[in-house]
């Protein structure tokens, strides 16, 4: 019989685990403000926006026993995406492709993708106030019917940001530009393509976390009570 660990030693380690993940993200996170410093230009010895970066941080970290991993993660996503926006950086002192990379590794993929939809949902506002058509195929859901006939909703979004990140890097070329000059003209051109990306070059494991549940399976469990298969077995709550 499987015996189970106990609840101190699973503390400890899933403790463990969140720790080398947190020293990672802080290590990813200097590489990323190292490449983005020396385009910060400031008469001050250390930039303004680098210091009050650096304090937020270290208020963020030293709350990680009560937060999860990824709550932290966002925050601190969060915090860095605030200093390059609100700091005057040199575009001709930083190299766009090296820095998109340590984005894609290093920051948050929630809080970025977040972002991306927030953005595009305010510019596709903005195209259909001025009569402009936008980019209204990213607004919408691709929707799959699985087996047990509960339906899934993913957005559309996701699936053309996966593609766009994948030959701007193959390209060498802006996600924004392979996302508004490639992929959305493809997908909106026929939708199978939507589909064909989705189903071999995504799993479900990949959208998980922004599908949504949008129908139920078609059970008849009345039918499954009086008819379906059975078995006699053990309590699950087993103690020893």
């Amino acid at each position: 019989m499987k015996r189970k660990l106990p609840t101190s030693t699973i503390t400890s380690r899933l403790s463990k685990e969140k720790t080398l993940e947190l020293i990672k993200i802080a290590k990813g996170l200097d590489l990323c403000l190292y490449e983005v410093t020396k385009a910060m230009p400031s008469l001050l010895p250390v930039h303004p926006g680098i210091k009050s970066f650096t304090t937020a941080r270290k208020k963020i970290l030293g709350h990680a026993e009560k937060l999860e991993y990824e709550d932290i993660h966002v925050q601190l996503t969060r915090e860095f995406v605030t200093l390059l926006v609100q700091s005057k950086i040199d575009i001709d002192q930083i190299f766009p492709n090296r820095l998109l990379m340590l984005f894609n590794q290093y920051l948050s993929k929630a809080f970025i993708y977040d972002l991306n939809c927030r953005t595009l949902d305010a510019a596709s506002k903005s195209d259909r106030s001025t009569g402009a058509k936008g980019m209204s195929i990213l607004t919408k859901n691709y929707v799959v019917t699985m087996e047990d006939g509960s339906k899934w909703a993913v957005p559309v979004r996701f699936i053309a940001e996966h593609r766009a990140k994948y030959f701007a890097e193959k390209d060498g070329v802006l996600l924004e530009e392979s996302l508004e000059e490639d992929t959305v003209p493809l997908f909106d051109e026929d939708d199978y393509e939507i589909h064909d990306w989705a189903a071999n070059n995504l799993n479900f494991s990949d959208v998980k976390h922004v599908a949504k549940q949008i129908g139920w399976a078609d059970v008849d469990y009345e039918d499954g009570w009086a008819n379906g298969e059975y078995e006699i077995q053990e309590p699950a709550n087993d103690q020893s």
